[in-house]
């Protein structure tokens, strides 16, 4: 199988903000399964443990509400969404460790404490609200797998990305401009997209 196409993207900073709608509908990126959440985003992921601990403070994994990350397994294909503290009742509720956690019993994550699986996975990640804010930079920075459709409907959605003659697109190492993103076929497959912040 082909690999997919390499989309590259040198854009003012401030422009970084409208990819964040990659970030939340879900990407992908490559992984070691059988690991604890923790293990994922700390080591794997390389954010900074205080952030997880302090500021991630909802996380469902396949749609189950997730309360311990250093047990929680992360298997190949496994979602896993992240987000900080939501608001109301709701957000009380699905809190990791809320005290209310028994309102939500049965959509409660209770997998296995290990996994045993050998080689390289992928999973789909979810950034909501502050997250995404937050260290969705990162994660456009290191490259993400998306949707080419998704990343056209971006740049036709915003003229400052399509007739901006400052960005730099690069696909598959050659240059180009919005136009030539649009027309170059990348709507009909997953490309990898990098935007690097330095």
């Amino acid at each position: 199988m082909a690999a997919p196409p390499e989309i590259i993207i040198h854009l003012n900073p401030s422009d970084s903000r409208l990819f964040y709608i990659l970030l939340s509908k879900g990407f992908r990126m490559a992984f070691e399964p059988g690991c604890t959440i923790k293990d994922l985003l700390c080591r794997q992921l390389r954010i900074a443990e205080t952030y997880v601990m302090e500021r991630i403070q909802t996380l469902f994994l396949n749609g189950k509400a997730v309360d311990d990350i250093h047990h929680a397994i992360v298997s190949d294909g496994s979602t896993l969404a992240l987000s900080a503290a939501m608001p109301g009742l709701a957000g009380a509720v699905f809190r990791s460790k809320s005290r209310y956690s028994a309102m939500r019993e049965s959509i409660s994550y209770s997998g296995p404490e290990k996994e045993s699986f050998e080689g390289v996975g992928v999973i789909e990640l979810k950034l909501f609200n502050l997250v995404a804010n937050e260290i969705g930079d990162i994660f456009l920075d290191r490259g993400i797998l998306t949707g080419g459709r998704d990343i056209c409907n971006i740049f036709e959605n915003h003229a400052v990305l399509l007739e901006n003659p400052d960005n730099i697109i690069m696909v598959d190492g050659n240059q180009t401009n919005g136009p030539g993103l649009l027309s170059s076929g990348i709507d009909t497959q997953d490309v990898w997209l990098k935007i690097p912040m330095g």
